[in-house]
C-alpha cells in the first residue's frame, strides 16, 4: 500500500511534466498524421501529373504516326512514278520488236532494267518510310517540348519546320537516282550471265533476289557508305545550314532564316544525320528491306500461280513446280510491277512497312529522346 501511495505522490508532484509530455507525444502523432496526409496527397497529385504527361505524349506520338502514315501513302505514287520514268523500258521493247541486229544486246539491257526497277522500288520505299518516320519523330519531339513552354520560348516555328521537311525534295531529285545506280550494278552481276532461254521457277527467282540483296548489302556496308547520303544531300544540307538573314533578326519568312533559326536547323540536321548513320537505324532499315523482298516474292508467286491456272484449267497444279523461259517471264514481271492501277496494289509495300513493330518502336525511342527539354 505504501508503494502505491508513494507512486501516486510522485505523479502528483510531476503532474505538469506528465501533461506536457503527453501533449508533446499527442502533438507528434497528430503532426505525423498530418504530414502523412500531405505526403500521400502530394504523391497522388504527382502520380496524376505523371500519368497525364505520359498520356499527352502518347496522344501526340500517335498523332505523329497517323500524319506520317497519311504522308507516306500520299507520296508513294510519286516515288513510283519517278522510278517508272527513270527506268522506262518501252523504247527497248519497241527496238526489240523491230528485230534489229543487236537484239541480244537489247534483251540484256531489258532484263537488267526490269529487275532494277523492281528492286529499286524496295530500297527507295524502305528508305523513304524509315526516313520520314525519323524526321517526323524528331520534329514532333521538338514541338512537344514547345507545347510545354510559354509561347515566347518556343523553338520550332513554321519556317524551321518547312526548311527541315524540304529535305524530302532532295530525296526525290537526287536520292532516288543515286539509289538506282548501285541497284543496277547489283542486278547486272546477279543476272548478267542468265540466259534468256533458261527455265525459271519460283525457287530460282528467290535465289536471284537473294543474290541481289547480298550484293547490295556489300555495297551499302562499305566504310564510306552511309544511308544518309541518299536522304540528306550534302549540298542541300549546306544550303539550309548557311541560309539566314543577319540583317533582320525578326525575319520569319518561309524563304529565309534568322541567325537563331539557322542555328536551330543546323542542330536538327546534325542530330538527324547522326540517327540515320546509327546502328539502330541500319537494323530497322534491314528489317524493312526484309519485308520488301518478301512482298516481291509474294507478288511473283502470284504471277506463277496465274501461269499455272492458265496452263492447267482442270485439276490442281503447284505453282512452285511451274517453269517458264526467262524471256517469256520478263514481260510478265514488267506488266505486274509497272502497270498497277489500284491504290491497294501501289501501297502494298508501304502498308506493310508502316505496321512494322521494329520501325515504330525505333520512332517512339527517337520521339521520346527529343521530348526531353
Amino acid at each position: 500500500m505504501s508503494a502505491l501511495s508513494s507512486s501516486w505522490a510522485f505523479v502528483k508532484r510531476h503532474k505538469g511534466k506528465f501533461l506536457l509530455l503527453g501533449g508533446a507525444i499527442g502533438g507528434y502523432f497528430m503532426l505525423n498524421h498530418y504530414l502523412g496526409d500531405i505526403e500521400r496527397n502530394w504523391e497522388k497529385s504527382a502520380s496524376k501529373d505523371f500519368v497525364s504527361e505520359v498520356r499527352k505524349k502518347e496522344q501526340h506520338f500517335e498523332s505523329t504516326l497517323q500524319t506520317c502514315d497519311s504522308t507516306v501513302r500520299s507520296l508513294t505514287p510519286k516515288i513510283i512514278e519517278i522510278l517508272n520514268t527513270l527506268l522506262n523500258s518501252e523504247s527497248l521493247i519497241n527496238a526489240i520488236e523491230s528485230n534489229p541486229e543487236n537484239k541480244v544486246v537489247l534483251w540484256a539491257e531489258l532484263k537488267v532494267k526490269i529487275f532494277t526497277r523492281i528492286v529499286s522500288e524496295v530500297y527507295c520505299l524502305c528508305l523513304f518510310v524509315c526516313y520520314l518516320r525519323t524526321q517526323l519523330s524528331v520534329i514532333s519531339g521538338y514541338m512537344y517540348v514547345d507545347s510545354c513552354r510559354q509561347a515566347s520560348n518556343s523553338v520550332i516555328n513554321q519556317s524551321i519546320q518547312m526548311k527541315y521537311m524540304s529535305l524530302l525534295t532532295s530525296f526525290y531529285q537526287d536520292g532516288i537516282p543515286a539509289i538506282v545506280q548501285p541497284v543496277e550494278e547489283a542486278v547486272k552481276h546477279a543476272i548478267g550471265d542468265l540466259s534468256l532461254k533458261e527455265k525459271i521457277n519460283i525457287s530460282k527467282m528467290n535465289k536471284i533476289f537473294e543474290k541481289i540483296r547480298s550484293l547490295m548489302s556489300l555495297s551499302l556496308s562499305a566504310p564510306d557508305s552511309h544511308f544518309s547520303r541518299y536522304l540528306m544531300d550534302p549540298e542541300k544540307m549546306a544550303q539550309l545550314m548557311n541560309e539566314h538573314n543577319f540583317k533582320n533578326e525578326n525575319c520569319t519568312s518561309s524563304s529565309t532564316l534568322t541567325a537563331k533559326e539557322s542555328a536551330i536547323i543546323r542542330k536538327m540536321l546534325t542530330e538527324t544525320q547522326d540517327i540515320l548513320e546509327s546502328d539502330d537505324f541500319k537494323k530497322v532499315l534491314e528489317a524493312s528491306i526484309d519485308v520488301g523482298f518478301s512482298v516481291i516474292m509474294d507478288t511473283i508467286v502470284g504471277c506463277f500461280t496465274n501461269l499455272t491456272i492458265q496452263e492447267k484449267e482442270n485439276g490442281f497444279s503447284n505453282p512452285h513446280s511451274t517453269e517458264i523461259a526467262f524471256a517469256k517471264l520478263l514481260p510478265i514481271l514488267k506488266q505486274t510491277f509497272e502497270n498497277r492501277i489500284k491504290p491497294d496494289d501501289l501501297l502494298l509495300l508501304v502498308n506493310h512497312l508502316i505496321c512494322l513493330d521494329v520501325l515504330n518502336c525505333f520512332a517512339a525511342n527517337v520521339y521520346e529522346a527529343f521530348c526531353e527539354p
